[in-house]
């Protein structure tokens, strides 16, 4: 006399375990054995390949490129899985393409754009981490690229986060991260006050400033 579900669920599933396996005891080998092969692949090419090239690529497009490893690994244990369990290959399209439509979906215009734009970025490398650049009315140190934002922290010390889409329609001044940086500051001076000695005061308050360099030297210009 078979037994119920109701009388010992755990019994009963196990039951059902038992049987399942007894039925598909290869498929699932077979599914076990392929996602510990890709595993191990997937990890020796994070420990091995990926730590040899860091030193040569920015550290941004190695992450990119472990995401992408994850997402190749995803991808080829799926088709994998539809062949060992002979699901119809136009069952998983349509999964995917549902799944796909929906993150597309989800996200706006500009993340998309901004994304595109991250890309081009780390790719094209205007200008890399630690650059001084300056973009429209920010200057500043570059600390963070990410596929969304570019960080900077400013002369003032404020992180300031640019979408990489404004970036990239905007003129970039990339004043690199040695040599020195020369910085424009203007002033008034009232209508007979002694220039010189204004020029001189103002030489002499530069020079107290830390990091200003001493050759070439700073210099006053009066204009009008």
């Amino acid at each position: 006399m078979s037994e119920s579900v109701s009388d010992n669920p755990f019994i009963w599933l196990l039951d059902q375990l038992k049987l399942f396996l007894l039925d598909k005891g290869d498929e699932v080998f077979l599914t076990i054995f392929f996602a510990v092969i890709i595993v191990i692949i997937k990890v020796v090419l994070d420990r091995f390949w990926l730590r040899r090239i860091r030193g040569k690529i920015p550290g941004q497009i190695a992450n990119i490129l472990r995401i992408f490893s994850t997402i190749s690994a995803v991808a080829v244990f799926l088709v994998l899985s539809t062949v060992i369990w002979r699901v119809e290959s136009s069952w998983l399209l349509g999964v995917l393409g549902l799944s796909t439509g929906t993150i597309i979906g989800f996200a706006s215009s500009d993340t998309i754009g901004n994304g595109i734009a991250g890309f081009i970025i780390l790719f094209s490398r205007p200008f890399v981490i630690e650059d001084r650049i300056k973009i429209g009315e920010y200057v500043g140190d570059v600390e963070k690229i990410t596929l969304i934002f570019t960080t900077l922290i400013t002369t003032n010390l404020e992180e300031v986060n640019i979408p990489n889409r404004q970036i990239l329609n905007s003129e970039i001044v990339n004043y690199g991260t040695t040599g020195p940086v020369r910085v424009s500051v203007s002033c008034s001076v009232d209508y007979g006050n002694d220039i010189d000695e204004f020029k001189k005061h103002l030489l002499d308050v530069v020079l107290t400033v830390d990091g200003v360099a001493k050759v070439p030297k700073p210099f006053v210009r009066v204009i009008n």
